[in-house]
């Protein structure tokens, strides 16, 4: 999307908040015009504020604030020519219904970036449960935004002596209803102003922002999560926007954010660089050595915790030998970061005479914690003796054994499910199982 530029021509960005009827209670000449001062009581509050009190010129501005109760927002600006612009509403954000609560502007795609010359600016605020004709003196009334994204105002003195006699008392006349007679409504306005100002100036250019930042533990090890904290990080006249971590020198951003995890997957020294961006745009990296130790691998054999299956029961085995036959197998999550992990089978193995039945090709499903479908594959179980027998073997059949390596690690923290079903690759083949026939094993 564009990005719109609003260039604040400047000793004086003046915002004027609008929203809140107005009124003026002794307005120091020292101010400029346009400023209205908050009325002694009132009934809704308003504020404004923005992101720095001191800016360059070419930096970009923010606006910040809140309004007690839903009221209407405008936002003018003052310039160091004696000009004021209306900046909100503009062109790309119409809709000045705000609250309650906080705002913060631009608050949409357009920037307020600061031109200059060097000064001071005033923001005034002003917010109104009532909405105010700005438009009327602009240039253009019917399409305000025709000439510029942020228009002139021709007259700020009239429209301020709109603004104080906008908000006064609303007055109502009745006449006729259930009682007789004339009946008059006084209905208030509620309303509130405030102003803050800030220095523009040509001075010291932007400084760069210091990337710094820490990481544990301080020794990892392969495979082992390592958590990376860049909140030491500073700027010395502004703040960060941005935080970008690469792990393995290629120049190739490979996480974001202030705050980030990563894993090395080998031993060796490993160049990790932040690269930290602030309010204008100016950008600063630091590079440490992470030096990744490699362990012996572990080894560790998990139990399922429940198996459950349709087929018929025989002997102690569940044969699946026909359509909508199956057998699955459950595991819990486990806690540490495997390298290498399989569900080794052993399974009973005939076929469909209940004869020799020594080896076959089993289809295999993942399901995750919520029974869907996350990984699948297939694993080859075969008996190494191979043995011949043309009878049936009574629902004994042969025992066959296999490993599937399972590709999609993080299955491992959460629960999952391991399910197969008949048929088998070659339709002629009975398979049996029970709760010991499958077992997770994985290195870490």
């Amino acid at each position: 999307m564009q990005t719109k530029l609003f260039k604040l021509s400047i000793i004086g960005l003046m915002l004027v908040v609008l929203g809140v009827g107005l009124g003026v209670v002794g307005e120091a000449n020292s101010l400029p015009n346009m400023i209205i001062q908050p009325p002694p009581h009132p009934r809704l509050d308003v504020d404004i504020r923005t992101d720095r009190s001191w800016y360059s010129i070419g930096s970009e501005l923010r606006i910040f604030g809140w309004v007690s109760e839903q009221a209407y927002l405008y936002v003018l600006h003052c310039d160091s020519q004696g000009q004021t612009w209306l900046v909100f509403p503009n062109r790309y954000s119409r809709n000045n219904l705000i609250g309650p609560g906080s705002y913060q502007l631009p608050d949409g795609p357009y920037r307020f970036i600061v031109t200059g010359p060097s000064g001071t600016e005033y923001l005034l605020a002003i917010a109104s449960t009532t909405r105010v004709n700005i438009y009327d003196f602009l240039r253009f009334p019917q399409d305000p935004f025709k000439e510029n994204s942020y228009p002139l105002i021709l007259d700020p003195q009239a429209l301020r002596e709109e603004v104080r006699s906008k908000f006064k008392a609303e007055f109502r006349l009745q006449i006729g209803g259930e009682k007789p007679g004339i009946q008059l409504k006084i209905v208030p306005v509620k309303w509130d102003t405030a102003w803050t100002n800030f220095q523009v100036g040509a001075g010291p250019v932007n400084q760069n922002p210091q990337a710094q930042f820490n990481y544990w533990p301080s020794n990892p090890q392969v495979n082992q999560v390592v958590q990376f904290d860049a909140s030491a990080s500073s700027d010395p006249d502004g703040y960060i926007t941005s935080w970008q971590w690469d792990f393995d020198s290629d120049g190739v951003t490979d996480a974001w954010g202030q705050t980030t995890t990563h894993q090395f997957y080998s031993q060796s020294e490993f160049r990790v660089t932040l690269t930290v961006q602030d309010d204008d745009g100016a950008t600063s990296s630091t590079t440490r050595i992470v030096t990744v130790s490699g362990v012996g691998a572990r080894f560790s054999v998990t139990e399922p915790v429940s198996f459950q299956s349709n087929g018929d029961w025989i002997n102690g085995w569940y044969w699946v030998r026909r359509w909508n036959h199956w057998a699955q197998w459950s595991w819990k999550a486990i806690s540490l970061t495997p390298n290498q992990a399989y569900i080794n089978f052993h399974l009973l193995v005939t076929n469909k005479d209940g004869g020799s039945g020594f080896s076959t090709t089993v289809k295999i499903k993942i399901l995750n914690q919520w029974g869907q479908v996350v990984e699948q594959g297939q694993v080859d179980l075969i008996n190494p003796f191979k043995p011949q027998f043309s009878g049936d073997t009574e629902g004994v059949g042969y025992s066959a054994y296999g490993a599937y390596q399972i590709q999609n690690l993080s299955l491992l923290g959460q629960l999952f499910t391991v399910k197969i079903e008949w048929p088998p690759v070659g339709y002629g083949y009975h398979l049996a199982a029970q709760q010991d026939s499958a077992k997770l094993v994985y290195t870490y």
